[in-house]
């Protein structure tokens, strides 16, 4: 689990924040990158942990302001399927960079963590934030 490999020798790569929009059929995790090291970061993997998670089936029937830098890429990640998805960005040092990913799952709720592989071997972790798939307009 990637979780496990978050090392304190890697720590070119941060990520700044991840701030969730919800919008008709998928919750939108706007991600925002910066390197803070001295050489070229390459990012490959995007993995979403569920921490706590209410199981969908619990959940059935359970009745952001604009950005600061434009997006590079989004990616979409169907959970009810795989909770890791590739990633393809270049980030030069002292660079930042944004990527959409879009998550897809049945109508439940939990905190989640996100992981970036980056640099064949290290991973960088963001803070907690909630996913609440109840919240989709077009559910």
């Amino acid at each position: 689990m990637p979780g496990d490999a978050v090392s304190s020798t890697c720590t070119d790569l941060a990520i700044d924040d991840v701030v969730v929009h919800a919008n008709e059929s998928a919750l939108d995790l706007d991600v925002r990158l910066r390197n803070t090291g001295t050489d070229v970061v390459n990012v490959t993997r995007a993995y979403v942990d569920r921490r706590g998670a209410v199981t969908c089936r619990e959940c059935r029937g359970c009745g952001m302001a604009g950005r600061g830098y434009g997006w590079s890429a989004r990616y979409r990640l169907n959970l009810a399927e795989s909770d890791m998805v590739s990633v393809n960005h270049r980030i030069e040092p002292g660079d930042v960079d944004a990527f959409v990913l879009s998550l897809r799952d049945e109508p439940c709720w939990y905190r989640a963590e996100l992981y970036l592989r980056y640099n064949a071997s290290c991973w960088a972790r963001s803070e907690a934030f909630k996913v609440d798939f109840r919240r989709l307009s077009g559910k």
